[in-house]
């Protein structure tokens, strides 16, 4: 469903899975795709959620809603700031399905303070990804992540002996590496 703002209300996009316009139920045209800057600028748009078929959400998409506090997605690749300058997006579902992050697809989502990272996530730029997040205070990870890990809420990668990011809400002041530790990214600590 898509709704538009009426009367200062704040409505939701659902994305569907395939367009009918035969009414026989037949699928027209499969949605696979939200083209650059589609949805970016909607001062209306509350929240979004995008199915697993949809392969790529292009650059800028929706960026530069400050009215979206929800996002649920299980599209494959995020491009290069797809969801940035959404300051109230404060709920951010990564569903299995994610794929890859691009930089900046989260920038200056100042309302983040939490990340749940995929099982299906195969890559991203952690510190682009996330800069500006001035709130994000934690990543989780699971256990099972066969890229990525966490301690104390920092990502790491899955073996540790690579720091990602630190969170730049994160709230430790002094902080010890992992043992496993050897290379901290660049932009790590952007922020902190």
């Amino acid at each position: 469903s898509r709704n538009f703002l009426l009367n200062g209300v704040t409505y939701s996009l659902s994305l569907p899975e395939a367009l009918f316009v035969d009414g026989l139920g037949t699928p027209a045209f499969a949605v696979t795709e939200v083209a650059d800057n589609a949805f970016s600028n909607l001062p209306f748009l509350g929240s979004v959620t995008l199915h697993s078929a949809i392969t790529r959400v292009g650059v800028g998409a929706f960026s530069n809603n400050t009215s979206l506090t929800t996002v649920v997605t299980r599209a494959d690749f995020l491009e290069s700031d797809a969801f940035a300058n959404c300051s109230n997006l404060s709920d951010l579902d990564l569903d299995e399905g994610t794929g890859y992050l691009e930089e900046g697809a989260f920038e200056n989502c100042t309302s983040l303070l939490y990340v749940g990272i995929p099982l299906t996530l195969r890559g991203m730029n952690a510190p682009t990804v996330f800069a500006g997040c001035t709130n994000l205070k934690r990543f989780a990870v699971s256990f099972d992540h066969t890229v990525y890990s966490q301690v104390d809420g920092i990502l790491y990668s899955k073996d540790k002996s690579t720091l990602l990011y630190c969170p730049e809400a994160h709230t430790t002041y002094y902080y010890s590496l992992a043992d496993e530790t050897t290379i901290i990214a660049s932009q790590a600590f952007r922020n902190n």
